[in-house]
């Protein structure tokens, strides 16, 4: 009796493991596979602008959902998915391949811009991601996004590197903002790091206000020297860039304003 149960017991765990073998395992999808997906998205979301109405928001939340899928795999860091840039997508791939930052406009505003962001980065136990529109997060009562255009970096003394992405965000034209973040790998955390220290503060981020009906080169910030410059821009008072520049400079720990310098880009 017990050696039939013995048997009938081995034939159904052979008759298991036989199921769960034909069944299909689900294979991660290539890289020119998430370029073409994101480029279908973004095709429907930039159709939003000319024709405004839930086929595009419903577009956003897709993407923002697929991207959540995907952002998992280390190779998408350094991927230069040219269907997606050509859908308007943009992707900044830090220099050393550990950190890349994505955005896009979702084109669901008017004069002012709501962009969608992703930052991604490789750790020793694979990549993680981090939405950085989650809801409820905003600039005051606007979560309006930035449009990322810049990603430099540089290594400190202790051999820490340093991630400082520079972006824009365009409440309503011509009213903007841009800044600049430093962030740091610790273990599988990226995190905001005190890194710009002025007069009387070590500061995470700078932001720079402005009011310009066209895009100015001179209000954007700046870097010159191999990254070992700093060019914040000064703007006036409900005015643009006025094209003369705060200046930090790189000292091995920080970057270091320097009160004796008003420079301007090469």
């Amino acid at each position: 009796m017990k050696r039939v149960f013995f048997l009938l017991l081995l034939a159904l765990f052979i008759l298991i493991a036989a199921k769960a073998e034909a069944i299909p395992k689900k294979t991660e999808p290539s890289i020119g596979e998430i370029d073409s997906k994101i480029a279908q998205l973004l095709t429907i979301v930039n159709k939003g602008a000319e024709n405004p109405g839930d086929q595009g928001a419903n577009a956003n939340q897709k993407l923002v959902k697929y991207l959540k899928s995907v952002l998992s795999n280390p190779k998408l860091i350094t991927a230069s998915l040219p269907k997606a840039k050509e859908a308007n997508l943009t992707k900044l791939a830090s220099s050393d391949g550990n950190v890349c930052f994505y955005s896009w406009d979702s084109e669901t505003g008017g004069s002012m811009h709501f962009f969608h962001d992703f930052v991604q980065w490789k750790t020793p136990q694979g990549a993680r991601w981090l939405d950085l529109n989650p809801p409820g997060k905003g600039d005051g009562d606007l979560a309006t996004g930035y449009f990322y255009h810049d990603l430099h970096s540089v290594v400190t003394k202790d051999g820490k590197t340093v991630y400082m992405p520079t972006y824009r965000a365009i409440y309503s034209h011509p009213i903007h903002k841009d800044g600049i973040t430093a962030y740091t790998i610790e273990g599988n955390k990226l995190v905001e790091t005190p890194f710009f220290k002025t007069k009387t503060k070590l500061l995470k981020t700078i932001d720079v206000p402005a009011t310009e009906v066209e895009w100015n080169e001179n209000g954007l910030i700046k870097f010159k020297e191999q990254n070992k410059t700093l060019l914040i821009p000064i703007t006036v008072k409900e005015g643009g860039a006025t094209g003369r520049f705060l200046t930090y400079r790189f000292d091995g720990k920080n970057f270091v304003f320097d009160e004796s310098a008003h420079e301007k880009p090469e």
